[in-house]
């Protein structure tokens, strides 16, 4: 299963990145959103596939969470759906 990365749209469509990666879309596409309300320079946001390791987990009290700063050494292993 796929993990996910927050894009951001920068000036003439270049596609911008950061070191996150999110276990779920929803999560991924959050972190972004939330991102994106508060920087100048992207005109939108996006999120991409990812065979990269998961470093954060979001939620709606804390935002964004590393693995590494709750002292995990990696994040719990996604359940495959039925």
């Amino acid at each position: 299963m796929p993990n996910f990365k927050p894009v951001w749209i920068l000036a003439h469509g270049e596609r911008g990145t950061n070191s996150q990666v999110f276990a779920s879309r929803q999560e991924a596409h959050d972190s972004a959103a939330a991102r994106f309300m508060v920087w100048t320079a992207p005109t939108g946001y996006d999120v991409d596939e990812t065979d990269d390791p998961v470093t954060y987990f979001r939620t709606s009290e804390l935002g964004d969470v590393s693995y590494a700063s709750r002292g995990c050494t990696s994040p719990p292993v996604k359940e495959e759906s039925p």
